[in-house]
């Protein structure tokens, strides 16, 4: 059976969803951020007729009346770390049967409910932990929600396997709240997004320090720069450790390491993984944590995978993304990935974000920055790209448009001008 889950990141949270994993049901993760008329459409599209929800989320339930909604309440204040009587409710499952649907946007912004297996996410886990060398003298920080497959598998899976402690904290605090939040709770293994990898970097900036307690930081979600890859390393005194994946992998697809850790390169396929580059640049991916299909969609699942990302290999081996086949621009005959433009304007120039774009028939680019670019900046990415990717104009805005996993929004991509 389908059982709907909705709530914020708390340790009930994480009870419900092993009390389904253990009663041979699949949980349908569903974020609490999204309009209740599409979380209905999901809970009908998913074929879910029992709803697990938080209470303080009743008053936005109107939508669901044709569900058996059974509330929840969260009884543990946080910051705090998981109790061992919910640890102790995680058993070991490889069955094919299915264990969760994560409803992912993707870069599309296009609603897809992925089905993955036990097998799948056991399997992926299994091959995180081997390049993460995590153990039960580790505490895992989740900061992000546990919707995300990232959370769910690479960091709550993966600690209740490798027997690591787990701290809960609310989502939105600034970052020396999250820093006060480490300390005291002596976290050793932070995974972010880039987001929040810049918001860290810059409190570190800011006072000179970084929880000592940190061993390792691993970014993933969406590109960086190696400018801020680099940025990090310096501001934080660890290892900092790029990493790619997607949901319908398991998720984890590769990862930088010690001896793997090329710029922002994405490092290499991590255990039980591996990749071939297509003629027109998209990645494919064979796994064993594949999954098993989407729920809305009837699209056959095949032993390597069509990422939709493009990227290639390096000399040392290592995995560079570039973009997405689905961003891909067309400006007079020239196919053009706006992703590796922006890189190379970051890269080499002042610009900390910025997100290329086409609007009538020209390559403008929207930046963020503390000053205006001056003229030379045209004669530098001359010198950086071929001469149809370099923008035609430059304009500076106060913040670069994103979404709610820290993507990039393109379908509205110019800002809040200056």
């Amino acid at each position: 059976m389908r059982i709907g889950l909705i709530g914020h990141n708390s340790v009930e949270y994480i009870q419900k969803w092993l009390q389904i994993w253990n009663n041979n049901d699949s949980a349908v993760l569903l974020n609490p951020d999204m309009p209740f008329s599409v979380v209905s459409s999901i809970l009908n599209e998913s074929n879910v007729e029992k709803l697990l929800i938080e209470d303080t989320l009743l008053t936005r339930s109107d939508n669901l009346s044709s569900f058996e909604i059974i509330p929840y309440q969260i009884k543990h204040q946080m910051p705090c770390t998981l109790p061992e009587s919910v640890r102790e409710l995680y058993e070991p499952r490889y069955d094919e049967s299915e264990a969760v649907v994560i409803y992912s946007s993707g870069t599309t912004g296009r609603c897809k409910g992925v089905s993955l297996s036990h097998r799948a996410i056991s399997n992926n886990a299994d091959s995180i932990i081997d390049y993460m060398a995590s153990s039960d003298r580790d505490v895992f920080y989740l900061n992000k929600k546990l919707t995300h497959s990232s959370t769910l598998v690479g960091e709550l899976l993966v600690a209740l396997k490798s027997g690591s402690g787990i701290l809960l904290s609310p989502l939105a605090v600034p970052p020396r709240v999250a820093f006060r939040n480490i300390i005291d709770h002596n976290v050793s293994i932070l995974c972010c997004n880039p987001s929040l990898l810049k918001m860290y970097s810059d409190e570190a900036e800011r006072t000179g320090s970084f929880p000592e307690s940190v061993r390792t930081v691993y970014t993933s979600g969406d590109m960086i720069s190696a400018k801020e890859i680099e940025r990090a390393r310096t501001v934080f005194k660890c290892p900092v450790f790029n990493v790619y994946g997607q949901t319908e992998c398991g998720p984890r697809i590769t990862a930088q390491t010690h001896d793997y850790c090329h710029g922002n390169s994405v490092g290499k396929p991590i255990k039980n993984v591996e990749i071939r580059i297509e003629d027109n640049n998209e990645i494919i991916v064979k796994t064993n944590a594949l999954f098993s299909g989407y729920t809305n969609r009837e699209i056959p699942v095949e032993e390597w995978h069509r990422t939709g990302d493009t990227g290639y290999l390096d000399e040392n081996g290592e995995l560079h993304i570039t973009g997405r086949t689905d961003n891909m621009i067309i400006v007079d005959s020239h196919n053009i990935y706006p992703e590796a433009v922006e890189q190379l304007i970051i890269e080499n120039t002042e610009v900390k974000d910025c997100v290329v774009f086409k609007e009538n028939d020209k390559l403008v680019c929207s930046y963020k920055a503390d000053n205006e670019l001056g003229t030379d900046i045209i004669k530098t990415m001359r010198t950086k790209l071929l001469p149809y990717e370099v923008p035609r104009s430059f304009r500076r805005v106060n913040e670069i448009p994103m979404n709610k996993n820290g993507k990039k929004i393109r379908n509205n991509c110019q800002g809040e001008q200056r």
